[in-house]
């Protein structure tokens, strides 16, 4: 798993973000945001993990930090 900044890790969005540790970041194409905030909240609804997403406009990125 990529994290910090690195731009669709390879392997898909679901698997990265299964992976994901507490307090690593990664980021999506802005393309895929609404299925990255569903996955988000699906995630964390069956898991009890926390994600956080943040919209950056500039880079066109969807950056997606696992909280707990």
């Amino acid at each position: 798993m990529q994290t910090n900044n690195e731009t669709t890790p390879v392997g898909g969005i679901l698997p990265t973000m299964r992976a994901m540790e507490t307090g690593a970041t990664v980021s999506f194409p802005l393309n895929k945001m609404h299925y990255v905030r569903s996955l988000a909240v699906q995630l964390g609804t069956i898991t009890g993990r926390r994600y956080t997403t943040h919209i950056d406009r500039t880079t066109g990125v969807i950056n997606v930090t696992r909280k707990m």
